[in-house]
């Protein structure tokens, strides 16, 4: 009766010990782009991913006329979303344009 106990026992514990399957992290925003939007209130970009999981935003610098620049960011946005990021009169021309991303 013991060898028995002690064998199923053993089973039961090595099923139990089995690992989980490990399950991989969500695809990153991906299919990324920006470009640049000219409007009635100035210059300012946007961007935008079409695929993954995650966030991403506009980054654009933005110059005044003594060569003195400032970055702006637009709001964090999921895929299929715009990020948008305008220039301001103080600093009205309009330099790189790019976008930042974060996985979840």
């Amino acid at each position: 009766m013991l060898k028995k106990l002690t064998v199923t026992a053993a089973l039961v514990l090595g099923i139990v010990a089995v690992p989980a399957a490990a399950h991989a992290d969500p695809a990153p925003p991906s299919k990324c782009y920006s470009g640049q939007m000219t409007g009635g209130s100035g210059d300012g970009g946007f961007a935008r991913c079409n695929a993954g999981y995650g966030w991403v935003r506009v980054r654009i610098e933005c110059w005044n006329d003594y060569s003195k620049k400032v970055t702006y960011y637009g709001t964090w946005v999921s895929p299929n979303k715009d990020s948008f990021a305008w220039c301001n009169s103080r600093y009205p021309n309009l330099g790189k344009i790019g976008y930042q991303k974060k996985s979840l």
